[in-house]
């Protein structure tokens, strides 16, 4: 009599293979991520330019492990008179120096972020065109102030709105602080003081490819224009394989389990 051909070990395998997939490759919090360091943009507006008012003052790495962060920064100046930006505090300047403010109403920031790295990192035969990638972005930051030459009755609002396309949405609504020049006039907006610091933490989202762009500026209501400074970004990239792939990935092990089950000889 022939010895019947037990699978049960090589089934066992198969199946905890299949799990492993599931596990490793599902798109959830389990599923393979690589992600970069974070990185961080700081700029002070300084310049007299109708275009491009802003400087660099303090960043992180522009490229790490494969992965690149490329900002770019626009805005015309609101006043020749403004507070300095260290790259992380906002500083008085003495009564009538040339330290320019920004202004909102035509600022705009766009970061770019690419990968390059190894696909099959992500997974096997995971290649670049089974990618998707997301530039999070944890935290915006900038100085800003309602300046008026006499009090007035005006109650001013800034938000920023996300202008990426596909994703435009408008963050969390805050009353602007309001800067009566009084006899100093201009001389007000180069105080500190006079200018408070928003914080916002836009949504996230995933993108196919080793390629995005995200595009921020902000929505002023009440006022035509608001004095700013003080801009920060900070955030970091994560890449997956798309979820294409993975199911891909576990089918593949589903079949190969389900065809061994069915070739097991009855005892």
């Amino acid at each position: 009599m022939k010895t019947p051909i037990r699978l049960e070990s090589s089934t066992k395998l198969i199946g905890s293979l299949f799990a492993a997939a599931v596990v490793t490759f599902a798109p959830t919090a389990e599923a393979a991520v690589l992600q970069s360091q974070n990185f961080s943009f700081g700029y002070g507006a300084q310049t007299n330019s109708a275009t491009n008012t802003w400087a660099l003052k303090t960043s992180g790495a522009t490229t790490n492990g494969g992965f690149t962060f490329q900002p770019t920064i626009g805005g015309g100046f609101y006043s020749g008179f403004g507070p300095n930006f260290d790259g992380s505090t906002l500083i008085s300047t003495p009564d009538g120096s040339a330290n320019y403010s920004g202004k909102t109403d035509n600022f705009s920031i766009s970061i770019g972020a690419s990968w390059v790295g190894d696909p099959t990192l992500l997974g096997p035969g995971v290649t670049l065109d089974d990618v998707q990638i997301r530039l999070v972005i944890t935290s915006v930051r900038i100085y800003a102030t309602y300046y008026s030459a006499t009090a007035d009755s005006a109650t001013p609002t800034i938000a920023l709105k996300e202008t990426t396309a596909g994703h435009t949405d408008v963050f969390t609504v805050f009353n602007a602080k309001k800067t009566v020049g009084g006899g100093a006039a201009l001389n007000a907006l180069t105080k500190a003081p006079n200018y408070q610091q928003y914080t916002w933490n836009p949504e996230n989202f995933w993108l196919d490819g080793v390629n995005a762009t995200r595009s921020f500026g902000f929505q002023i209501a009440g006022a035509s224009n608001l004095a700013i400074d003080g801009f920060e970004i900070t955030g970091y990239i994560e890449v997956i394989p798309e979820p294409s792939s993975i199911a891909l990935l576990c089918g593949g092990a589903g079949a190969l389990l389900v065809y061994t089950r069915k070739r097991r000889p009855a005892l």
